[in-house]
């Protein structure tokens, strides 16, 4: 069989200085691997703390909120949780993230669900071929949905009704974990120019030294390595969701990770990619995956009613779809 599995979530990015190479002078430059991914954050210029200062506190972070949302390391607290079976969540970042999917929950009619969980480790697209077995799914599908397994105490806990019910912030969680890293970047650091990339989730730090927009390039589907377009943007994040990122081909059809939380099976919605580009890279986050859900409408809709978003749809004849004020498209 032909696997179509790619390990690194969406954006090729390409960062275009004018009259630098590919390192300009005075760059710092933080890689490693974080969230099951490869993560980049590099700053331009100057800031309040030395590069070796700077490497050191943007890796604690790194590092700080892995063991929080990881759902794959054992010591991590939301691996924790899920296998724990307890009723009340008290981390205050887990519970403060799972009010913000909530949002998201509730403006996308359910397209994006921290539930989901329970389906979701039911399937295998690192590498793997094997299909769930129906009844496993829907059996699954019997632990999800927010509004009935999630509870919001006066306490600020999240309460699991349902102790079998397994939570998935994967479509929202490395923009929060960006949200919180610009932050203190910023207010810590001193950093006014960078671009943090965590596995292809873009969050820019101001703008390019010498005042031009950063460019990013958006990646064209199941072409890794090539741009269907690129686009200046400044301050702000660029996220992408997209069929090619994890997947793999069984009897001719296509199995892709982002997950239908009505049929506990990959969204078909005529889309391939969607791009978003938002201020708030945790509302980025979401609203790309709630888009793949819901389809081009529909999902138009959602952006068009979220103040600051704006997006491009790429569908599966590959044609692009953009919302009235995304960045002007280039080659």
């Amino acid at each position: 069989m032909r696997k179509l599995f790619l390990i690194f979530n969406t954006i090729l990015f390409a960062l275009l200085l004018s009259g630098c190479g590919s390192a300009a002078v005075g760059n710092t430059v933080i890689s490693g691997f974080y969230f099951d991914t490869v993560v980049n954050v590099t700053i331009y210029g100057d800031m309040a703390v030395s590069p070796e200062e700077a490497e050191r506190r943007i890796r604690e972070k790194l590092e700080e909120e892995e063991l929080v949302f990881s759902p794959t390391k054992e010591e991590a607290v939301l691996a924790a949780f899920n296998a724990s079976g307890e009723e009340l969540l008290k981390d205050a970042e887990l519970c403060e993230t799972l009010m913000r999917a909530e949002e998201f929950y509730e403006l996308s009619g359910g397209a994006a669900d921290p539930t989901i969980g329970s389906v979701s480790i039911l399937w295998d697209f690192h590498g793997g071929e094997n299909m769930p077995d129906e009844a496993l799914i829907e059996e699954g599908l019997r632990h999800c949905g927010m509004k009935d397994v999630l509870e919001f105490t006066g306490e600020g806990y999240v309460r699991r009704k349902d102790k079998d019910t397994v939570i998935d912030l994967g479509f929202i969680a490395k923009g929060r974990i960006a949200d919180e890293l610009k932050v203190m970047m910023t207010e810590e650091l001193g950093v006014s120019s960078a671009v943090i990339n965590l596995g292809g989730n873009v969050t820019l730090i101001g703008c390019k030294p010498g005042g031009k927009p950063f460019k990013v390039g958006i990646q064209k589907p199941f072409a890794e390595g090539e741009n269907i377009c690129v686009i200046g943007a400044e301050d702000t994040s660029v996220v992408t969701s997209g069929v090619y990122q994890r997947c793999f081909e069984k009897d001719g059809k296509l199995y892709h990770h982002i997950l239908d939380p009505a049929t506990g099976y990959p969204a078909e919605s005529g889309l391939q990619a969607v791009t978003v580009v938002c201020e708030d890279a945790a509302a980025a986050d979401a609203l790309s995956t709630a888009c793949m859900v819901m389809g081009k409408d529909k999902g138009m809709e959602l952006i068009g009613a979220y103040p600051g978003a704006e997006a491009l749809f790429i569908d599966d004849k590959g044609q692009q779809y953009v919302t009235e004020g995304f960045p002007e498209r280039t080659i």
